[in-house]
Protein backbone atom coordinates (compact mmCIF):
# COMPACT_ATOMS: atom_id res chain seq x y z
CA UNK A 1 0.00 0.00 0.00
CA UNK A 2 1.27 3.57 -0.89
CA UNK A 3 2.33 4.98 2.57
CA UNK A 4 0.99 9.02 2.69
CA UNK A 5 3.40 11.96 3.05
CA UNK A 6 2.56 14.00 6.12
CA UNK A 7 4.13 16.96 7.21
CA UNK A 8 5.78 16.69 10.08
CA UNK A 9 4.07 18.89 13.75
CA UNK A 10 7.68 19.77 14.25
CA UNK A 11 11.19 19.98 11.80
CA UNK A 12 14.05 18.34 13.56
CA UNK A 13 17.37 17.56 12.80
CA UNK A 14 17.89 13.99 11.41
CA UNK A 15 21.25 12.55 10.83
CA UNK A 16 21.03 9.14 9.53
CA UNK A 17 24.21 6.61 9.79
CA UNK A 18 24.59 4.62 6.90
CA UNK A 19 23.83 5.08 2.95
CA UNK A 20 22.76 1.80 2.29
CA UNK A 21 18.80 1.27 1.07
CA UNK A 22 17.51 1.30 4.53
CA UNK A 23 19.24 4.63 5.69
CA UNK A 24 18.61 6.33 2.10
CA UNK A 25 15.10 5.52 2.33
CA UNK A 26 15.11 7.08 5.82
CA UNK A 27 16.68 9.70 4.72
CA UNK A 28 14.31 10.35 1.78
CA UNK A 29 11.06 9.85 3.88
CA UNK A 30 12.49 12.17 6.74
CA UNK A 31 13.13 14.92 4.33
CA UNK A 32 9.36 14.53 2.30
CA UNK A 33 7.99 14.54 6.07
CA UNK A 34 9.72 18.32 5.78
CA UNK A 35 12.94 17.66 8.62
CA UNK A 36 16.25 18.48 8.04
CA UNK A 37 18.69 15.57 6.96
CA UNK A 38 22.07 14.64 7.13
CA UNK A 39 23.61 11.08 6.17
CA UNK A 40 26.89 9.93 6.53
CA UNK A 41 28.45 6.75 4.50
CA UNK A 42 31.68 5.62 5.72
CA UNK A 43 32.66 4.23 2.23
CA UNK A 44 32.76 6.53 -0.94
CA UNK A 45 29.64 5.41 -2.53
CA UNK A 46 26.22 4.83 -1.26
CA UNK A 47 24.08 1.66 -1.51
CA UNK A 48 25.70 -0.02 1.03
CA UNK A 49 25.38 -4.38 0.18
CA UNK A 50 22.93 -3.15 -2.74
CA UNK A 51 26.06 -2.29 -4.49
CA UNK A 52 27.78 -5.42 -3.89
CA UNK A 53 23.89 -7.46 -4.50
CA UNK A 54 23.83 -5.27 -8.35
CA UNK A 55 27.02 -6.89 -9.53
CA UNK A 56 26.17 -10.28 -9.96
CA UNK A 57 24.76 -11.81 -13.54
CA UNK A 58 21.17 -10.38 -13.62
CA UNK A 59 21.19 -8.22 -10.95
CA UNK A 60 21.00 -4.73 -12.61
CA UNK A 61 18.40 -3.15 -11.72
CA UNK A 62 19.59 -3.00 -8.01
CA UNK A 63 21.98 -0.28 -9.07
CA UNK A 64 19.54 1.66 -10.98
CA UNK A 65 17.59 1.73 -7.68
CA UNK A 66 20.56 2.88 -6.22
CA UNK A 67 21.36 5.87 -8.87
CA UNK A 68 17.42 7.10 -8.38
CA UNK A 69 17.46 6.94 -4.50
CA UNK A 70 20.63 9.36 -4.55
CA UNK A 71 19.39 11.49 -7.44
CA UNK A 72 16.41 11.99 -5.34
CA UNK A 73 18.00 12.73 -2.20
CA UNK A 74 19.73 15.42 -4.35
CA UNK A 75 16.58 16.86 -5.97
CA UNK A 76 15.38 17.37 -1.95
CA UNK A 77 18.11 19.06 -0.73
CA UNK A 78 19.21 15.95 1.56
CA UNK A 79 23.36 16.56 2.82
CA UNK A 80 25.34 13.70 2.21
CA UNK A 81 28.95 13.29 3.66
CA UNK A 82 30.61 10.50 1.90
CA UNK A 83 34.17 8.97 3.82
CA UNK A 84 32.38 9.86 7.09
CA UNK A 85 32.82 7.44 9.76
CA UNK A 86 30.49 8.64 12.76
CA UNK A 87 31.09 8.50 16.33
CA UNK A 88 29.98 9.49 19.24
CA UNK A 89 31.52 12.94 19.46
CA UNK A 90 30.74 13.81 15.50
CA UNK A 91 26.93 13.17 16.40
CA UNK A 92 27.80 15.41 19.96
CA UNK A 93 28.78 18.47 17.79
CA UNK A 94 26.14 17.58 15.47
CA UNK A 95 23.60 17.59 18.29
CA UNK A 96 20.71 16.57 16.22
CA UNK A 97 17.34 15.11 17.27
CA UNK A 98 17.05 12.00 16.14
CA UNK A 99 19.61 9.37 14.54
CA UNK A 100 18.37 6.97 12.32
CA UNK A 101 20.73 4.02 12.50
CA UNK A 102 21.14 2.42 9.64
CA UNK A 103 24.73 0.91 9.60
CA UNK A 104 24.06 -2.51 8.11
CA UNK A 105 25.28 -5.56 8.21
CA UNK A 106 28.91 -7.54 8.52
CA UNK A 107 30.15 -10.53 7.69
CA UNK A 108 30.17 -13.47 10.30
CA UNK A 109 33.83 -14.89 10.91
CA UNK A 110 33.10 -18.19 12.98
CA UNK A 111 36.27 -18.96 14.90
CA UNK A 112 37.13 -21.86 12.39
CA UNK A 113 40.65 -22.95 12.53
CA UNK A 114 42.79 -20.87 9.42
CA UNK A 115 39.88 -18.30 9.06
CA UNK A 116 42.20 -15.57 9.48
CA UNK A 117 44.74 -16.85 6.73
CA UNK A 118 45.81 -14.28 3.95
CA UNK A 119 44.02 -17.08 1.15
CA UNK A 120 40.74 -16.07 3.21
CA UNK A 121 38.77 -13.79 1.78
CA UNK A 122 34.96 -11.72 2.48
CA UNK A 123 32.69 -12.16 -0.39
CA UNK A 124 31.78 -8.41 -0.47
CA UNK A 125 35.24 -7.59 -0.77
CA UNK A 126 35.41 -9.58 -3.46
CA UNK A 127 32.52 -8.35 -5.59
CA UNK A 128 33.75 -4.73 -4.81
CA UNK A 129 37.28 -5.77 -5.87
CA UNK A 130 38.75 -5.24 -2.80
CA UNK A 131 40.11 -8.77 -2.80
CA UNK A 132 41.47 -10.76 -5.60
CA UNK A 133 40.98 -15.11 -6.31
CA UNK A 134 43.48 -17.15 -7.32
CA UNK A 135 41.76 -19.27 -10.16
CA UNK A 136 40.61 -22.37 -7.62
CA UNK A 137 38.01 -20.81 -5.02
CA UNK A 138 35.98 -22.26 -2.68
CA UNK A 139 33.01 -20.60 -1.44
CA UNK A 140 32.50 -20.83 2.10
CA UNK A 141 28.48 -20.48 2.51
CA UNK A 142 25.89 -21.28 -0.44
CA UNK A 143 23.28 -18.91 0.80
CA UNK A 144 22.27 -15.47 -1.08
CA UNK A 145 25.33 -14.22 -0.80
CA UNK A 146 27.35 -17.15 -1.11
CA UNK A 147 25.62 -18.04 -4.76
CA UNK A 148 25.72 -15.07 -6.35
CA UNK A 149 29.55 -14.59 -5.64
CA UNK A 150 30.08 -17.97 -7.09
CA UNK A 151 28.49 -17.38 -10.15
CA UNK A 152 30.16 -13.76 -10.60
CA UNK A 153 33.62 -15.91 -9.72
CA UNK A 154 32.80 -18.63 -12.53
CA UNK A 155 31.42 -15.95 -15.30
CA UNK A 156 34.87 -14.82 -15.39
CA UNK A 157 36.57 -17.46 -15.25
CA UNK A 158 37.41 -18.95 -12.36
CA UNK A 159 36.74 -23.20 -11.41
CA UNK A 160 34.23 -22.59 -8.74
CA UNK A 161 33.16 -25.18 -5.45
CA UNK A 162 30.58 -23.73 -2.78
CA UNK A 163 30.61 -25.96 0.47
CA UNK A 164 27.65 -25.67 2.49
CA UNK A 165 25.75 -27.52 5.48
CA UNK A 166 22.55 -27.50 4.09
CA UNK A 167 21.51 -30.41 2.02
CA UNK A 168 20.56 -27.49 -0.83
CA UNK A 169 22.38 -24.28 -2.15
CA UNK A 170 20.52 -20.79 -2.79
CA UNK A 171 17.58 -21.80 -0.73
CA UNK A 172 17.06 -17.98 0.06
CA UNK A 173 16.34 -17.18 -3.51
CA UNK A 174 12.76 -17.24 -5.08
CA UNK A 175 11.84 -19.86 -7.36
CA UNK A 176 12.79 -17.77 -10.50
CA UNK A 177 16.05 -16.56 -9.60
CA UNK A 178 17.09 -19.77 -8.12
CA UNK A 179 16.45 -21.93 -11.10
CA UNK A 180 18.54 -19.15 -12.84
CA UNK A 181 21.40 -19.71 -10.67
CA UNK A 182 21.37 -23.48 -10.82
CA UNK A 183 20.99 -23.30 -14.88
CA UNK A 184 24.58 -21.20 -14.70
CA UNK A 185 25.91 -23.28 -12.19
CA UNK A 186 25.51 -26.17 -14.72
CA UNK A 187 27.11 -24.13 -17.46
CA UNK A 188 29.94 -22.76 -15.41
CA UNK A 189 30.64 -26.45 -13.69
CA UNK A 190 30.42 -25.06 -10.29
CA UNK A 191 30.33 -27.68 -8.00
CA UNK A 192 28.22 -28.21 -5.22
CA UNK A 193 29.22 -29.72 -1.86
CA UNK A 194 26.56 -29.84 0.75
CA UNK A 195 25.57 -31.25 3.87
CA UNK A 196 29.10 -30.27 4.97
CA UNK A 197 30.65 -28.38 7.79
CA UNK A 198 34.48 -26.70 7.55
CA UNK A 199 36.81 -28.20 10.09
CA UNK A 200 39.71 -25.75 8.60
CA UNK A 201 41.64 -23.74 6.28
CA UNK A 202 45.02 -24.39 5.07
CA UNK A 203 47.49 -22.85 2.50
CA UNK A 204 45.59 -24.73 -0.26
CA UNK A 205 43.40 -26.71 1.28
CA UNK A 206 40.00 -26.53 2.94
CA UNK A 207 39.10 -29.61 5.44
CA UNK A 208 35.66 -30.32 5.48
CA UNK A 209 33.29 -33.38 7.61
CA UNK A 210 30.44 -33.96 4.82
CA UNK A 211 28.21 -36.57 6.61
CA UNK A 212 30.73 -38.01 8.62
CA UNK A 213 33.52 -38.33 6.49
CA UNK A 214 36.42 -36.01 6.35
CA UNK A 215 37.14 -34.47 3.07
CA UNK A 216 39.78 -32.41 1.85
CA UNK A 217 39.37 -30.11 -0.96
CA UNK A 218 41.97 -27.87 -2.67
CA UNK A 219 42.10 -24.44 -3.71
CA UNK A 220 43.48 -21.05 -4.35
CA UNK A 221 41.42 -19.00 -2.19
CA UNK A 222 38.43 -19.10 0.09
CA UNK A 223 35.40 -16.99 -0.22
CA UNK A 224 33.88 -16.62 2.96
CA UNK A 225 29.97 -16.22 3.12
CA UNK A 226 29.02 -17.51 6.29
CA UNK A 227 26.02 -15.39 6.85
CA UNK A 228 25.99 -11.48 8.15
CA UNK A 229 25.55 -9.84 11.66
CA UNK A 230 24.18 -6.17 12.57
CA UNK A 231 26.90 -3.91 13.03
CA UNK A 232 25.74 -2.27 16.23
CA UNK A 233 29.12 -1.35 17.41
CA UNK A 234 28.08 2.44 18.02
CA UNK A 235 24.61 2.02 19.32
CA UNK A 236 25.99 1.52 23.03
CA UNK A 237 28.02 4.99 23.38
CA UNK A 238 24.80 7.16 21.84
CA UNK A 239 21.79 5.31 23.63
CA UNK A 240 20.82 7.91 26.35
CA UNK A 241 22.17 11.13 24.83
CA UNK A 242 19.91 11.21 21.90
CA UNK A 243 16.71 9.66 20.20
CA UNK A 244 17.63 6.59 18.15
CA UNK A 245 16.15 4.69 15.28
CA UNK A 246 17.40 1.67 14.52
CA UNK A 247 16.44 0.28 10.95
CA UNK A 248 17.28 -2.32 8.29
CA UNK A 249 19.94 -4.86 8.92
CA UNK A 250 21.30 -3.34 11.52
CA UNK A 251 18.45 -4.80 13.13
CA UNK A 252 18.95 -8.27 11.63
CA UNK A 253 20.40 -9.29 8.18
CA UNK A 254 17.80 -9.35 5.82
CA UNK A 255 16.17 -8.62 2.92
CA UNK A 256 17.08 -5.72 1.07
CA UNK A 257 13.68 -4.70 -0.23
CA UNK A 258 12.27 -5.02 3.36
CA UNK A 259 14.93 -2.99 4.89
CA UNK A 260 14.33 -0.15 1.71
CA UNK A 261 10.14 -0.13 3.11
CA UNK A 262 11.08 -0.02 6.99
CA UNK A 263 13.51 2.35 6.15
CA UNK A 264 11.09 4.99 4.42
CA UNK A 265 8.29 4.46 7.11
CA UNK A 266 10.56 5.22 10.06
CA UNK A 267 11.53 8.37 8.10
CA UNK A 268 7.68 10.00 7.77
CA UNK A 269 6.98 9.08 11.03
CA UNK A 270 10.03 10.94 12.83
Amino acid sequence: AAQEVRPATQRKRVLVIGGGPAGLEAARGARLAGHDVVLHERSDQLGGNFVVGAIPPGKGELTSYISWLRDELCRLGVQIELGSTVDAELVRRASPDVVVYATGAKHLHPSIPGIERANVVEACDVLTGRAATGGRVIVAGGGMIGSETALYLASIGRQVTIVDQLPAVALEENASRRHYLMEEFDHYKVETVVDATISSFGDSTVEIDQNGSPRTLACDTVVLALGMSSDVGLLDSLRGSVEVKVIGDAVEAADGLKASREGFVCGLSL
